[in-house]
């Protein structure tokens, strides 16, 4: 009889794991292959595109540590450049 019931409990569990891995297709992840951008432009307040968050299509307002989030990985741009504003700040007399 335990023959039968291991089985059938290790088919449940395997059920329920996979219902773990159900991609949200409402994630930034999912959005934009820029997803910080994407999360920017769409999210109020929220520029950055967490995989460890679920609300807010996952977006969040302060950039993920990757200790905390290993699969964060930020946009190919930096939100800190500076470069493009350089040119247009100065002094006027």
């Amino acid at each position: 009889m335990l023959w039968r019931v291991i089985p059938a409990a290790l088919g449940l569990a395997l059920a329920f794991t996979g219902a773990c891995r159900i991609s949200n297709e409402d994630h930034c992840v999912h959005k934009a292959l820029e997803a910080d951008a994407w999360c920017a432009e769409n999210v109020k307040g929220r520029p950055f595109c967490s995989p460890c968050e679920a609300e807010q299509h996952g977006c969040v307002a302060t950039q993920p540590d990757t200790a905390d989030c290993p699969e964060y990985t930020p946009d190919s741009h930096t939100l800190g450049d500076t470069s493009a504003t350089a040119e247009t700040t100065g002094t006027t007399s």
